[in-house]
């Protein structure tokens, strides 16, 4: 027999994965998702970083595996990764797309500013809006 542990449920509990398509598109224009598909998924020669820390690196590596599958050349790391897997590769990055829930992670901040002062375009997908 298997006796069931009673849950409350706390209204509280925040879940990165609420975010539905609704929000997706009235929270990003036209313009930006035809951005992201020119400036990202259009890349052939360069690759694109994928980086993210804690419970989203399981997004990560998802979106890191479709690309592979849609043959483009991405590399995917997380905070247990070697700070070098990305600063060995600055020269060869066309696109850095992190995944944070906050986006107010440091270490997320730090990689951030290394790509823009190498002028590598970037996307960040997190659950704060103000992003």
């Amino acid at each position: 027999l298997v006796k069931k542990v009673d849950n409350p449920q706390n209204e509280n509990i925040e879940d990165f994965l609420e975010i539905t398509q609704g929000d997706f598109l009235t929270r990003n224009s036209l313009a930006d998702i035809q951005t992201f598909i020119q400036r990202v998924l259009s890349l052939e020669q360069r690759y694109i970083f994928i980086y993210a820390t804690g419970f989203s690196a399981i997004a990560a590596e998802y979106l890191y595996k479709k690309l592979l599958v849609l043959g483009r050349k991405t590399i995917f790391a997380s905070g247990t990764d070697s700070i070098g897997v990305f600063e060995n590769n600055l020269e060869d990055i066309g696109a850095f797309i992190v995944i944070s829930k906050s986006g107010e992670t440091q270490i997320v901040i730090d990689k951030l500013q290394a790509a823009n002062e190498h002028d590598i375009f970037t996307v960040s997908f997190t659950k704060e809006t103000d992003n």
